[in-house]
């Protein structure tokens, strides 16, 4: 695999659109393993939900939400 940052590296993601169904996912992968990315989707309320995660090979996989004011959470 060889991507925009090197050997081992790449890029992805995708967005549905707008909606009640939306939902998106981004990824990237650098040169040393590092892996950096988000998802989110429209929960049942409406509300958007967003989790951020990182992984690495020292100190594996890393998850949690993005915190958002209440007012923006509907604008991604």
């Amino acid at each position: 695999m060889y991507g925009m940052d090197g050997p081992n590296s790449y890029k992805f993601g995708y967005d549905t659109g707008k909606g009640d169904n939306r939902h998106f996912r981004f990824e990237e992968r650098d040169s040393d393993g590092k892996i950096r990315g988000h998802y989110g989707y429209l929960d049942n309320e409406g509300k958007m939900r967003i989790m951020k995660y990182e992984a690495d090979p020292e100190t594996g996989f890393h998850a949690g939400p993005v915190d958002y004011p209440e007012d923006e959470s509907n604008n991604n």
